[in-house]
């Protein structure tokens, strides 16, 4: 029993760790376009909030595994964040929109499973 618990703790962080590095590229990739919106405005505005969400979502579940308090706001909010993030980057333009994608749904699969097990 306590290898499979071991496992699984293994393949969470480094499913988390590939979230956060996907994440930390479009941070990357949006401040070396020198905070550049791209045209038209309102669906590079959308973008950016929808790397705002995704980054959102990475505090909050990244602040569930340091405290478990938190479990009804990831609960309330995981959903809630994952729609509003996958509507931002269905509608915005931004080079970085498929790493925010694959970052809000694997956080989002995270969050599901841990709302789940609890």
């Amino acid at each position: 029993m306590q290898t499979d618990d071991s496992l699984a703790t293994v393949v969470l962080s480094v499913i988390s760790i590939v979230a956060i590095c996907a994440l930390a590229f479009a941070w990357q990739e949006w401040l070396d376009s020198r905070f550049k919106i791209e045209k038209p405005k309102w669906r590079g505005g959308t973008a950016v909030l929808g790397l705002i969400t995704v980054t959102i979502q990475a505090v909050l579940t990244m602040y569930f595994f340091i405290s478990s308090t938190v479990l009804s706001l990831v609960a309330r909010y995981g959903f809630r964040l994952f729609a509003l993030s996958l509507i931002c980057i269905g509608i915005g333009k931004a080079k970085y929109k498929w790493s925010i994608l694959a970052s809000s749904c694997i956080f989002f699969i995270i969050n599901f499973f841990t709302v789940l097990s609890a």
